[in-house]
């Protein structure tokens, strides 16, 4: 099966951040990637939210999402 990342921007609401995170990791996705300028960063709030989720995948914070993607 070919990797699959989730690529968020501008999710600023930790919680719905966590929501995204336990949803991609439930799905199978091999990680996820964020916008360091404009989304919510990893705390323990998002933590707790993903129920754990955060820990078992990778997040990758990119400074710039299309350059990332290139």
């Amino acid at each position: 099966r070919p990797p699959l990342w989730v690529v968020l921007d501008q999710v600023t609401d930790p919680m719905n951040m966590g929501a995204v995170l336990r949803s991609a990791y439930f799905l199978g996705a091999s990680g996820v990637v964020t916008c360091r300028r404009n989304s919510c960063p990893i705390t323990p709030t998002v933590s707790r939210a993903s129920a754990g989720a955060a820990e078992r995948m990778i997040v990758h914070d990119a400074k710039k999402i299309p350059e990332f993607l290139q």
